[in-house]
């Protein structure tokens, strides 16, 4: 029985099925993998998020409670003073009276007004030259000063962590500015870890009906027995293909900086995810992974039973490419988007789901689909068993 396991293997893993897999897999990244690691952390402001996140996990640990925050009034407080010291060297700022935090929103306000009551004149652009086009230069180089970004997003952050404190619970400060970078990378993994085991699995189903061999083997009990190593040799190439999807996935992320921050809790003001219970950074995508590894399976399972069922190549593919659209395309990334978090309401298929689904409803569906394909595989190994060359 190891023999033909190890030729079933064999039968998989030709060099063209090698060649065109690792051909796709790189075509696919290349599309849609790369650009979140990219362009992570997402611009400038983003940037100043990481590197404040990275500097109060060192301070505070995981996250942040209501003695921790008086520190970040303290850092708020000293940003102030850099920003008046540094605003105090541009002699417009002085003039206009920009000598303070406090005098710099009133300062942008007093510009939007103005820029409102021009709207509502019907003027849309400012001259070159005007008064207008003289504060908006003065804005911007308020705004280009090294402390004004520092200071602006203290300023957020002392507002929402002081709001969502109640005196007994602590809070996330993970932004959702880079965050969403990994959660666009695990949505588009989600997709190809659809495909990749289908594309796997089904032509090598599909070859011994292709190749007249299923009449061979129904002749005896033993050639019946076949669907058991070939079956398992399916299922555990589907499993390579997904753990070393998952982990050449992960590698380019885990030269940034975010294996610093994996223990930090992951709901916060600004974080974007809404849970019921507390889950760090690194649980969060553990659990993501494991659904997408379930969907996975799933879809390998799947991809056998219509495969079997189909009597040559075109008629599988108009089976599998439908199920790998719908559910690798559209289904499953919706599904598995803040996964175990409740649902943002959006548009189409995620605001259905957003208002619908409970969180953690996720993983009862992924159990579900993965409980179904099983059962169908076994009914269909039982099939294999009991028939003979007449009945077919």
């Amino acid at each position: 029985m190891m023999r033909i396991f190890l030729l079933e293997l064999k039968k998989i893993w030709t060099p063209g099925a090698i060649i065109m897999l690792v051909g796709a897999a790189a075509l696919y990244y290349w599309l849609y993998g790369y650009a979140p690691v990219q362009n992570f952390p997402n611009g400038t402001q983003a940037a100043l998020n990481l590197e404040l996140a990275l500097e109060w996990r060192e301070r505070f640990g995981s996250a942040i409670d209501v003695d921790e925050l008086a520190q970040i009034d303290g850092d708020f407080d000293a940003a102030r003073a850099e920003f008046a010291r540094e605003v105090s060297g541009i002699p417009e700022a002085v003039e206009e009276g920009v000598v303070s935090w406090e005098a710099c929103l009133a300062f942008s306000e007093r510009l939007r007004s103005e820029m409102e009551r021009q709207a509502e004149r019907g003027v849309t652009r400012v001259e070159p030259g005007s008064e207008l086009d003289r504060l908006h230069g003065l804005l911007s180089e308020i705004i280009a000063l090294p402390s004004y970004r520092r200071l602006s997003e203290l300023d957020l952050w002392q507002t929402s962590l002081t709001k969502e404190m109640d005196g007994s619970t602590e809070q996330g400060y993970l932004h959702l500015s880079w965050l969403q970078n990994i959660e666009a990378c695990g949505r588009f993994l989600s997709t190809w870890l659809v495909i990749a085991p289908a594309f796997v699995v089904a032509p090598f189903v599909m070859r011994d009906r292709l190749y007249r061999m299923r009449a061979a083997q129904w002749t005896c009990r033993v050639g019946r027995g076949i669907f058991v190593p070939q079956f398992t040799a399916a299922m555990l190439s589907a499993c390579v293909v997904l753990v070393v999807s998952v982990v050449l996935w992960a590698l380019p992320f885990a030269a940034t900086e975010v294996p610093g921050l994996l223990d930090c809790a992951l709901v916060g003001p600004w974080s974007g995810y809404d849970c019921p219970w507390d889950m760090t950074l690194a649980s969060y995508i553990a659990l993501r992974i494991a659904l997408m590894l379930g969907v996975g399976l799933t879809s390998a399972l799947v991809s056998h039973i219509l495969a079997r069922g189909s009597a040559g190549y075109v008629g599988m593919l108009l089976w599998l490419v439908p199920w790998c659209a719908g559910a690798g395309f559209i289904v499953v990334p919706e599904l598995l988007d803040h996964a175990l978090c409740a649902k943002q309401v959006g548009a189409g298929l995620g605001a259905v789901l957003g208002r619908v689904g409970l969180p953690g409803f996720e993983a009862a569906v992924v159990a579900t689909g993965l409980v179904l394909a099983t059962v169908l595989c076994c009914g269909a190994f039982h099939r294999q068993m009991r028939c003979d060359l007449k009945t077919r």
